[in-house]
């Protein structure tokens, strides 16, 4: 039962990692990476990901510091 929780806690990045692997070029791998780990963080804050994207890139759009743009992380 142990290692079945945990094996279901490092899906997502496994799957993201070979996700990666289809990548074109390093820049898209890297921008993938991201969104994984940003996604993935928001599931453990208890946010709802899709929505919250949304919300932060309506606000993104408006931001004009990087101070801004820092408190839009989960």
């Amino acid at each position: 039962m142990g290692s079945n929780l945990a094996e279901n806690a490092i899906r997502p990045f496994v799957i993201g990692r070979e996700n990666g692997l289809f990548s074109t070029n390093l820049a898209g791998a890297h921008a993938g990476a991201n969104l994984y780990s940003l996604i993935e963080i928001e599931k453990t804050s208890g946010l709802k990901p899709w929505k919250y994207m949304i919300e932060v890139m309506a606000e993104l759009l408006a931001a004009d510091s990087v101070g801004q743009i820092e408190s839009l992380l989960p």
